[in-house]
């Protein structure tokens, strides 16, 4: 505690012992009038300083200061003197060497006993190493792309880097010492608190993943993790933690879990598909020889679907690429097909080009495509609906042998008519005129991607 000055009324002895004690002591110590002049600075001034007392005493301790701080450091001193509050500041003060050291300057006002103001009483210590060893520490937790943090052991923050106020653009009055509480996604907030508090009473790290908001209101996940700073664990603990980016990662597995359960989905349903195929198949084919054909020739097909959609990562397809897929056998002048842009999500394309390949292969086989002179017309249009647009394909065969209804149905038909109708939630109708094969199919799409290949 620095010594009072002497009063005036004071007897010499207590000067004297007074004036002894501040002329010892390790720190500068300095006394005012009530004016604001200095009067009295101790032995440890001019050590530090290398002035003398007349160019020190009065305002001359200014003459010290460095020029940036010198006006803010005499107008904090005289707006405490004119209304005889104590004060603080930190300056940079010349030594004796002529290089600037941070100093941190505090006085307190003095009364006599009858309550005149005497002038003021403080002291100026050499704080330059401590001031350079937080300047290195501020700019070393700046520097770092994540939110640094201490905290005193009753949990309330003391310092945030300035990543955080730019990230969450608050102020330091707004974030210290629980302010930054409020930026926590009100999903996280009471998981966050409970493990705060928790892990002080384990005295452990503890790591969790929460929202932070961003200053235009966008949340972004974040692991935050802390750790005990102490000697012991029976000691005074304080804390350090850290908040790190991680969004990315954590849409990028969400993505992962997404396109797993999707896959697993699709497998199975591919799985259904060649079993069914096999089954049915089985059951209309009079041999092996004729179930291995249909089976194989369907298989390809259900192949050359997938290939498609694997390119646009089953986002969906073209009908233009699904039908030129599954006619490739017969590409060329005796294919006509055309229309507008229309997409068709994975089980759309999926349905269309089993059924187009089925129509393909019987039409090799006995209708338009099985000798030379035949063609086959592949059309389609928008027309509106109740609830969008609607998809009319029509699958059209002429000049082709003379075509006779089937007094059985199979397995090709069957899927055309119940199975396809059916997957496709519209409707099929499969006609056989004398002129050809004719096969409309009618259903929902939606609007084509902005880009093709995205959904």
């Amino acid at each position: 505690m620095v010594p009072k000055a002497p009063r005036p009324d004071a007897s010499i002895e207590e000067e004297d012992v007074s004036r002894g004690i501040l002329d010892h002591a390790p720190a500068m110590i300095w006394v005012t009038a009530p004016d604001g002049r200095c009067t009295y600075l101790n032995p440890a001034w001019y050590r530090f300083t290398g002035q003398r007392a007349p160019e020190a005493l009065g305002y001359g301790w200014l003459e010290a200061t460095h020029p940036d701080d010198r006006a803010e450091a005499e107008r904090i001193f005289l707006d405490a003197n004119a209304v005889r509050a104590p004060f603080q500041l930190e300056y940079r003060l010349r030594d004796a060497s002529g290089a600037y050291r941070w100093v941190i300057d505090a006085g307190d006002p003095r009364f006599g006993e009858d309550g005149a103001f005497l002038g003021y009483v403080g002291s100026v210590v050499d704080i330059h190493d401590r001031h350079e060893t937080e300047h290195r520490f501020r700019a070393l937790t700046n520097c770092v792309p994540a939110f640094v943090w201490f905290a005193s052991q009753d949990g309330e923050l003391h310092y945030l880097n300035d990543r955080w106020y730019e990230y969450s653009g608050q102020t330091p009055d707004q974030a210290l010492p629980n302010g930054w509480a409020e930026v926590v996604h009100p999903e996280d907030r009471k998981a966050v608190m409970v493990a705060w508090t928790e892990t002080r009473a384990r005295r452990r790290g503890y790591a969790i993943e929460c929202r932070f908001r961003r200053r235009d209101g966008v949340y972004r996940w974040y692991l935050v993790r802390a750790d005990p700073m102490s000697a012991n664990l029976e000691g005074p603990l304080a804390w350090v933690g850290s908040s790190i980016d991680i969004h990315e990662l954590k849409l990028a597995e969400e993505r992962q879990a997404l396109l797993i359960n999707e896959l697993n989905h699709r497998v199975k349903n591919t799985l259904a598909t060649v079993q069914a195929l096999a089954s049915q198949i089985l059951q209309a084919s009079p041999n092996l020889d004729g179930f291995r054909e249909g089976f194989e020739d369907r298989l390809i097909s259900l192949a050359q679907a997938h290939d498609l959609l694997t390119a646009s990562r089953w986002c969906g397809a073209r009908l233009s690429d699904v039908v030129d897929r599954a006619v490739s056998p017969w590409r060329g002048a005796r294919i006509d097909a055309g229309g507008p842009l229309v997409w068709l999500d994975p089980a759309q394309a999926l349905s269309i080009s089993m059924a187009l390949h089925e129509l393909a292969t019987n039409a090799a086989k006995y209708g338009a495509l099985s000798d030379g002179r035949g063609r086959v017309r592949i059309h389609w249009r928008l027309q509106p609906g109740n609830a969008g647009e609607l998809l009319n394909l029509r699958w059209k065969e002429c000049d082709g042998p003379k075509v006779e209804p089937p007094s059985y149905r199979g397995f090709g038909s069957r899927l055309l008519e119940r199975g396809l109708g059916r997957e496709l939630q519209g409707t099929v109708v499969l006609q056989f005129p004398p002129d050809g094969v004719e096969c409309v199919v009618t259903c929902p799409v939606r609007p084509p991607p902005e880009r093709p290949g995205e959904a």
